[in-house]
């Protein structure tokens, strides 16, 4: 019989520490969702790296990784991702524009989308919203993005 929380030892209290630790370790680097392709459009180079690093090492997808919309496009009709994350703020073709386009080409139009988008105010995250896509606001923390984004995509 465990004693009561209060009634344990240090070397009990420890071990539980411990076991709360492995466990928390265990669920950040689990294979949520292998043999996932995701595509990563976005104009900084900083954020397609931590995305790049984190998603691989936490998720155990395989991440594409587009500088330019146009770039994204063209990513997006020869790679066949599962999904793109997509940076609404871009130079030349922004994410809204991409979106649209994926969307009237039969090759790209069933590929989901997530926003990815610095716009912290309501009424552009609900205008995004009504297009059918989830939206991650950044700044994401990192370790719980992988979550988010099965969560959107309704990834088991």
């Amino acid at each position: 019989m465990t004693p009561p929380l209060g009634k344990r030892s240090p070397s009990d209290r420890s071990s539980n520490a411990q076991a709360l630790n492995e466990k928390a370790t265990d669920i950040q680097t689990s294979d949520i969702g292998t043999n996932r392709r995701l595509l990563v459009v976005d104009d900084e180079a900083a954020i397609r790296i931590i995305l790049k690093a984190t998603l691989e090492l936490t998720a155990k997808w395989t991440i594409l990784v587009a500088a330019s919309g146009q770039e994204g496009m063209s990513m997006a009709q020869t790679e066949q991702p599962d999904a793109i994350l997509l940076d609404v703020m871009m130079p030349n073709i922004d994410g809204i524009t991409l979106f649209h386009q994926l969307k009237e080409q039969p090759t790209t139009q069933h590929i989901p989308v997530v926003f990815l988008t610095a716009q912290a105010r309501e009424v552009e995250r609900k205008q995004l919203e009504r297009l059918g896509v989830g939206v991650i606001l950044k700044p994401f923390e990192p370790e719980k993005i992988a979550i988010q984004i099965q969560e959107l995509l309704g990834w088991e």
